[in-house]
């Protein structure tokens, strides 16, 4: 389970690392750096370890001091041997966050090529709805101008009709005027 929580961080770690705009060399060297500061803390807590032993010698409480100074001595070996396979991950994390800034980038790349042809399918689409509502509008336009002429077809019987019965009315009453003015 801890190699797993290990390579888990490690790789969270280079994604963070990816994200942030460095490179695998700058991570490598910002692993190493950290690793080369624990492994100086871990002898400097050896190094304490053993001042202590020294300060405690021939004192009432040099089992005590020599107890806490080997403690710190074994602490500090074990910090600094934590600071060595730190420093000797780095490059492996380099390489993480080489990987994990290809994978970004692929990831930007399929993207981007995702958001084009989606803007593509969305302009064919309009075209298409462009070109259905113009012919649309043509239809309608033809009708209009279907029913118009009709509508002046009509206007223009009616009239020649109004037109008809105006003059045989004017004939009848002509008719009507000559019988009544004969003699």
């Amino acid at each position: 389970m801890k190699r797993y929580t290990g390579l888990a961080s490690s790789f969270g770690l280079a994604a963070a690392i990816a994200l942030a705009g460095c490179s695998g060399e700058q991570a490598e060297n910002a692993v190493d750096k950290t690793g080369q500061g624990i492994s100086r803390a871990g002898e400097a807590i050896e190094h304490a370890g053993e001042k202590l032993e020294k300060s405690a010698e021939g004192g009432k409480l040099e089992k005590v001091g020599d107890a806490v100074a080997h403690g710190l001595e074994r602490t500090g070996g074990a910090v600094d041997r934590l600071g060595e396979k730190v420093s000797g991950s780095a490059e492996k994390v380099g390489e993480k966050v080489d990987a994990a800034g290809e994978k970004l980038k692929d990831a930007k790349d399929a993207t981007v090529e995702k958001a084009k042809d989606i803007k593509d399918a969305t302009v064919e689409k309009f075209k298409e709805l462009t070109g259905k509502a113009d012919s649309a509008a043509k239809d309608a336009g033809a009708k209009v101008d279907q029913a118009a002429d009709a509508a002046a077809d009509k206007a223009a019987e009616a009239v020649k009709e109004g037109a008809d019965k105006v003059k045989e009315g004017a004939e009848a009453v002509e008719k009507k005027v000559d019988e009544a003015v004969k003699p």
